[in-house]
């Protein structure tokens, strides 16, 4: 299934890699990213449904971030990249 980078999630993917302050964690959080988005690109629907929406979370290994996305018929539409632990509930 095809993956759609919303303006947002991109620039989320790259406020938070720079605000490690590490180049190590930085480039940590790029290869997550990367991982994650390909098994949501064999699986789209692993992740779980936040509340009664059609947007699911799914982490990103070995980083405290999470993307935000919805399944569409034709493609995985990637909405943000978020901290946990920040409130990110109201951006879904």
């Amino acid at each position: 299934m095809r993956l759609h980078w919303t303006p947002h999630a991109r620039e989320d993917l790259f406020r938070l890699a720079e605000s490690t302050g590490d180049p190590g964690s930085e480039t940590a959080l790029l290869r997550g990213a990367v991982a994650a988005t390909e098994q949501l690109q064999a699986h789209p629907r692993v992740g779980p449904a936040i509340d009664s929406s059609r947007i699911r979370k799914w982490p990103i290994a070995g980083t405290p971030c999470l993307i935000l996305y919805m399944v569409r018929e034709d493609a995985i539409l990637l909405l943000r990249i978020v901290h946990n632990r920040s409130d990110w509930q109201s951006l879904a």
